[in-house]
């Protein structure tokens, strides 16, 4: 008890002295600018300071946009290869791309994406039916679609909702100054406005990339330099030779012979396209191409992507170091996104996609405002075969009396025309025991491959 009174003692002794203390020489007045800075409230610290220095100079979030969009440049590419050079933009998602294609080369040996159009092609004679596994047929198919669904929707010949079988003459696409070589070369692409447009794109992401050099005069030159390697290195990977070679990994028509091909997204879609091709042209063989070929990648190929894989990583980081004048590479990787999601987006010409037709003189093979059988049997009355060859695509299931009479007769004449044009090619004639089989088959319903 006695060490308890004496701390009270002197706890209370140690206040007194204290408050004399404060009432003999009091703390003096202190202005607000006397604070010091140390003391001060820091504003800097609060919850908004980040979001707005991330907004002044947005550097983390660069590095993370170039991992994103590599579907869309492949899809560019796609769109861009068949000349030497695909002008792909400098853009978001060439980081992701590129460690995609070394994945796919050291895989299956494939650059180029899957057909994002499901179609097939038929052979005009035998009916033979493919599945479509080419990105350029496919989209051949898309854009005359759209083409015929919307320049011509005026017209009752293409437009409306009917069902429509189009004929369509191809052009010759023999490159003559390739034929002492004794390859079968076929033109390349037509550069269309979109192929041209990637000069616009670049003209603009440089104006962009050179701003910051000259804004207070702070020289900051790194935005230009990561534009100008990340423009080469987007060439570069564009541009070779494999994609070219998947894209038009086909035989050409023989020449002096006609050839007739049948393009068709399938049942339930409103329009056929037959591309026909007269003896005196030469076009890509249609039936060879929808066929994919993986053959696996080079061993040149697999380092070379294994480099530019590399060198993209080695930009990345470039890009992570910056400090200032981020906004100004934001800007031109946003410009390079947008022209590279036109450009795998937008619809080409014929002879842009290295199949050139001749739109202009378009034959409608159908009447409008029919019906897709009888849209069918105007066709084969028009086009012997081209009916008999979307028959069983159309209508998979069982014909009424009367149209399996009818289908069944111009099976046996076209039947009977084939085997003439064959005779009369020098071909060698069949047997007696030959032709009664074959007879006995066209008695019937008629032939297998057509009904």
């Amino acid at each position: 008890m006695v060490i308890y009174r004496q701390t009270a003692h002197l706890c209370i002794l140690w206040l007194i002295y204290l408050s004399s203390q404060s009432q003999s020489s009091p703390l003096p007045k202190v202005e607000v600018n006397q604070v010091p800075e140390t003391m001060r409230l820091n504003t800097e610290n609060t919850a908004t300071s980040p979001l707005r220095e991330q907004f002044k100079n947005p550097a983390e979030i660069l590095g993370i946009l170039l991992l994103i969009g590599g579907d869309t440049i492949r899809k560019a590419i796609a769109q861009l290869a068949g000349p030497n050079v695909a002008p792909v933009a400098f853009s978001f998602g060439w980081v992701a791309y590129s460690f995609g294609a070394l994945l796919s080369v050291w895989g299956d040996g494939r650059l180029l994406p899957e057909p994002d159009v499901h179609s097939m092609v038929i052979n005009h004679k035998s009916g033979n039916t493919k599945q479509n596994e080419s990105w350029v047929l496919g989209r051949l198919i898309r854009d005359l679609e759209m083409h015929f669904s919307t320049q011509k929707s005026k017209t009752k010949e293409f437009g409306g909702k009917s069902f429509h079988i189009i004929k369509l003459e191809a052009m010759d696409v023999w490159k003559k100054k390739h034929h002492w070589s004794g390859k079968d070369r076929p033109d390349p692409p037509a550069h269309d406005l979109i192929w041209w447009s990637f000069f616009g794109c670049v003209v603009l992401q440089l104006g962009l990339a050179v701003a910051p050099i000259f804004i207070d005069h702070s020289g900051n030159w790194r935005i230009l330099l990561v534009t100008g390697a990340g423009t080469m290195l987007a060439i570069i990977h564009g541009s070779l030779p494999q994609c070219k070679e998947e894209k038009y990994e086909c035989e050409m028509t023989e020449k002096g012979k006609d050839a007739t091909f049948i393009l068709t997204r399938g049942n339930s879609h409103q329009y056929v396209f037959v591309i026909h091709s007269p003896p005196e042209n030469r076009t890509l063989n249609m039936e060879h191409l929808a066929v994919s070929r993986r053959i696996g990648g080079k061993n040149v190929m697999k380092y070379i992507t294994a480099v530019l894989a590399a060198c993209w990583i080695v930009l990345l980081i470039a890009i992570g170091g910056l400090e200032q004048d981020t906004w100004f590479l934001l800007m031109v990787g946003g410009i390079g996104m947008f022209h590279n999601l036109w450009v795998a987006g937008h619809a080409r010409t014929t002879s842009a996609h290295g199949i050139p037709l001749d739109i202009e003189n378009a034959k409608p093979l159908t009447d409008p405002d029919k019906s897709v059988m009888e849209g069918l049997m105007a066709a084969e009355k028009i086009e012997p075969g081209v009916g008999l060859a979307l028959l069983k695509v159309y209508f998979p299931g069982r014909l009424r009396p009367d149209e399996d009479k009818w289908w069944a007769k111009k099976t046996k004449r076209f039947v009977k025309r084939i085997e003439n044009e064959r005779k009369k090619k020098g071909k060698k004639p069949k047997s007696e025991e030959e032709e009664e089989s074959e007879g006995s088959e066209e008695e019937s319903e008629g032939a297998d491959i057509w009904l």
